[in-house]
């Protein structure tokens, strides 16, 4: 699958799972270097790639199965980390270690680290009462702001878009993209580094 945004593209590649695990650096395993693996796993994908980690295990078929996305960058960090550091070829969304783990120093259990990030919700100020430059339009100075939400919209993030407590930005994410919205005005900028 392919995300087009004007001149920009953005590759995404999606691993479906029926088991609770996906398979990616078997092939690249020699002499039980997992580390190794996953190097040679990385070097193989663009920065200009995302993955979407589909999980159907446990789910049934009138429910949207469980996602995850992330970069071939952190996909590798996870596999070497996995298993108290000592690498995995396999990418689990929840792996008991069993009593094999627990004797080799493992809490016993690995879990997916990739999680949805909510942005805060617009009105946040600083602990010394001052308002942040997010609260204040840059073009008109209302404090009628709220954030802008990129990506596909969970029905809560939907919802509080319906009650315009934020805006949705789209499908298509860039690192230049307006995090910030004026209700008062319409203008749009980016406040977050």
């Amino acid at each position: 699958m392919v995300a087009v945004c004007r001149d920009r593209v953005l590759k995404v590649s999606v691993k479906g799972s029926q088991d609770g695990s996906w398979g990616l650096t078997q092939a690249f395993i020699k002499n039980a270097n997992y580390h190794g693996a996953a190097d040679l796993w990385f070097a193989k994908h663009s920065r200009k790639t995302v993955f979407c980690f589909v999980q159907l295990k446990d789910c049934s078929v009138d429910i949207l199965p469980r996602m995850y996305l992330a970069t071939p960058m952190e996909v590798t960090e996870w596999l070497k980390k996995a298993a108290k550091g000592r690498g995995d070829g396999i990418l689990y969304e929840q792996h008991d270690l069993g009593a094999k783990g627990a004797r080799c120093g493992n809490d016993g259990c690995d879990s997916c680290p990739m999680e949805v990030h909510r942005k805060a919700t617009a009105g946040d100020s600083r602990e010394d009462g001052e308002m942040s430059r997010k609260d204040v339009c840059p073009k008109c100075g209302s404090k009628d702001v709220i954030p802008i939400v990129f990506g596909y919209p969970t029905v809560e993030t939907g919802e509080t878009a319906e009650r315009c407590e934020l805006a949705l930005g789209g499908s298509c994410v860039g690192d230049n993209d307006p995090d910030c919205a004026c209700r008062t005005c319409g203008h749009q900028w980016r406040e977050s580094k």
